[in-house]
Formats: structure tokens, sequence, C-alpha cells
């Protein structure tokens, strides 16, 4: 029970902390190890290979060198689009064809098209917000309404849809043996 208590601790001070400010690359080694704390696992025991620090940096080290390249790319990617100007475009051609009078609906799509279409949910929210911001303001629609449109829009159905080139349906294709399309033939 202790455990358990342990690491729904550890999670909400991860998000708590997070939301506050403080840098992750600090917290997450800090609300791990707290988690460790409360499931007796030993700080640092040479003679015990199931210890804080070499599973903790083993884990981690493993993680960046496995999707390093995917990681890379990704932000390449939505770097390019940003600077470029075409995540902007894409958005602006929805809107002219939804028209300004649908506001939630161009914000929805233009943020799904992105995403779908392989560019970072940041990048997306980036280049989005303004948009919603002008378009909603058109509209006459409260701007407490934007971070759902952007969220619904880049989010849900986006990210985890079938061949959606987000990193979380790259990372199960090993472990699972699938391809990006969840529905197609499995290697099991």
């Amino acid at each position: 029970m202790l455990s358990l208590f342990g690491l729904l601790a550890g999670l909400v001070l991860l998000i708590v902390l997070t939301m506050r400010g403080v840098n992750l690359f600090i917290l997450a080694p800090l609300c791990a190890l707290f988690v460790a704390l409360f499931n007796g696992i030993p700080f640092w025991l040479a003679d015990n290979p199931a210890n804080f620090v070499q599973g903790y940096m083993s884990g981690f080290a493993g993680f960046v060198s496995s999707w390093f390249l995917m990681f890379l790319l990704g932000a390449l990617f939505g770097k390019l689009m940003e600077h470029t100007g075409a995540a902007d475009a894409v958005a602006l051609a929805i809107v002219k064809r939804i028209g300004k009078q649908r506001a939630v609906l161009a914000v929805v799509l233009a943020c799904a098209v992105l995403t779908y279409g392989g560019v970072s949910i940041f990048v997306v929210a980036f280049s989005a917000y303004p948009m919603a911001v002008s378009l909603f303001k058109d509209a006459n629609l409260p701007r407490r309404f934007i971070p759902a449109a952007l969220g619904l829009g880049s989010v849900t159905f986006t990210m985890t849809s079938a061949g959606s080139p987000e990193i979380q349906n790259w990372i199960p294709i090993q472990y699972l043996g699938t391809s990006l399309m969840p529905a197609g033939k499995s290697a099991l």
C-alpha cells in the first residue's frame, strides 16, 4: 500500500511542479527517486544491481538512444513547417474553405490536418493559436474555448489514429510487432 501511495504521490508531485514551471529535466529524476524511496529501492549500492541510479540511468539512456533519431527528425520537420510558414498556410486554407462563422470546426480541422500530417503538437499549438484568437473574436466566442478546440484537433484522434506519424504510434511497433496501421497485420 505504501508503494502505491508513493507512486501516486510522485505522479501528483510531477504534475503540480511541472505546472508551476519547474524544469522537467530536474524534476523527473527527483520524482522517480521519491517513488523509489517509497518502494524500498536502494539509492546506490555497488553490490546490488537493482538500485535507483543504475536502473534509472540505464532506462533513460536506453530510451533516448532508441528514439533519438525519431525525436530529432520530428523536431526538424516541425521547425521546417514553422519557419517556412507551411503550418500557417494549411490552417488558413482550411479557414477559407469552412468560413469564419464555424470557428471551432475550423480550428479543430486545422489542428487535425497539421497533427496528422506529422507536425509536432507544440508547433501546431503555436501556429494555430493566433488564428484561433482571431476566428473566435470574429465569431464572438469566448477565448476560454480555444484550448478545448486546440486540444480536440491535436491531442485526441489525430495522435493515435491509424497511420499517424506521431511518436506514440512509433514506440509500440517494436514491442507489439505491428506497423503504423494498428489494424494491420501483426508479426506476433
